[in-house]
């Protein structure tokens, strides 16, 4: 049962890793960030453990505390509030603090007991879109 177990969750972190799109997973109790894939750690430019355990603000928009209106829209407050799948358009900064635009879409997850204790936000680079309507 636990060999099983095991070759479970290294399938599900290979699959995770697979995906391009910029993943991470969310305590939306305290914003940590507790699983990140390879695409997210790349494009941000860190490793598993610079990130694991902070914030999201803290690593995605360099801020001290959760993104609010009129400026931000936290696209997870909505998905929590709501139970429903968002999609905001944000920008987020790198390690390096580049600016660069994305599309982040936010879910639920939820356990065997259904539950829902963790929020999947996804996001996709827009910069080079944002940057050709900006041209227009």
């Amino acid at each position: 049962m636990e060999r099983e177990l095991s070759k479970k969750e290294v399938i599900a972190a290979s699959i995770i890793d697979s995906i391009t799109d910029l993943l991470i997973v969310i305590d939306p109790g305290n914003y940590k960030i507790v699983v990140a894939n390879k695409a997210f750690l790349d494009r941000e430019g860190f490793s598993s453990k610079d990130i694991i355990g902070k914030t999201c603000h803290e690593v995605t928009h360099k801020l001290p505390n959760p993104c609010c209106p009129p400026h931000e829209k936290c696209p997870m407050h909505e998905t929590v509030r709501t139970g429903k799948v968002v999609k905001e358009e944000h920008f987020h900064f790198d390690k390096n603090n580049v600016k660069y635009y994305v599309e982040v879409i936010t879910s639920l997850l939820f356990d065997k007991e259904n539950d829902s204790s963790y929020v999947l936000h996804v996001s996709r680079d827009i910069s080079e879109r944002k940057r050709a309507e900006e041209a227009i």
